[in-house]
């Protein structure tokens, strides 16, 4: 194969996006000041109160970290609002949304979310 073929196939890949998910499956990240929101789509995400403190996991056991105050309102669907504590790595499911805490910080303290949109 030439080097002009070769040049060729990197730029179809490279424009066809080869390798990489589509920006619907490929889930969003914001990166939410404490104190503050930010919205996506059709959520309004606000976190607060981030301090150290105990927290049960999604495989049942006891640990200690970051907790944060996080709500999530969902736009004119308000018995889907939710406020609850959180801790990195908890995943939360909110009107077909999966919401994933992906960091808690303290300095600067905020907290980065990861969200997976729902299947159309």
């Amino acid at each position: 194969m030439s080097t002009r073929s070769i040049s060729l196939v990197v730029l179809l890949a490279l424009a066809a996006g080869c390798g990489r998910r589509s920006a619907e499956s490929a889930g969003t990240d914001l990166n939410i000041a404490a104190n503050t929101q930010d919205e996506f789509r059709e959520l309004r995400i606000g976190v607060a109160n981030i301090r150290e403190g105990e927290f049960t996991d999604a495989a049942g056991a006891k640990s200690k970290g970051l907790l944060a105050l996080m709500r999530v309102y969902v736009r004119e669907k308000p018995a889907e609002n939710l406020s609850l504590n959180v801790h990195q790595g908890q995943k939360v499911l909110v009107s077909g949304y999966s919401v994933t805490v992906a960091e808690i910080r303290k300095e600067p303290a905020g907290v980065r979310v990861s969200i997976d949109a729902p299947k159309p």
